[in-house]
């Protein structure tokens, strides 16, 4: 899997605002498939909005792990990678 985050600064051009490029190779993920849409510039998401977190789970779910139950010990406190958004993109697995 490969995931590319774009974080420009102010002087960079505006359509390179911050996008995540996941590129998962399993048998679940439907081929072929467009998930969303954006704006008619491909500035902004408009349609089947994906988080970081709702991305974070489905890759997860595809390694067959739980994201609601894999934690880590940070600060005295028992965190989520997911945190309490994270959703399992269930439209785009077969």
């Amino acid at each position: 899997m490969s995931c590319t985050a774009f974080w420009p600064s102010s002087s960079v051009t505006p359509w390179l605002t911050p996008r995540f490029t996941p590129a998962p190779v399993s048998q679940q993920v439907k081929k072929g498939f467009s998930h969303g849409a954006t704006d008619e510039f491909g500035y902004k998401s408009v349609e089947n909005i994906v988080t970081v977190y709702d991305l974070h789970a489905t890759v997860l779910y595809l390694l067959g792990l739980d994201h609601e139950r894999l934690t880590y010990y940070h600060n005295g406190l028992e965190r989520r990678l997911t945190d309490v958004h994270g959703e399992v993109v269930k439209a785009i697995l077969t």
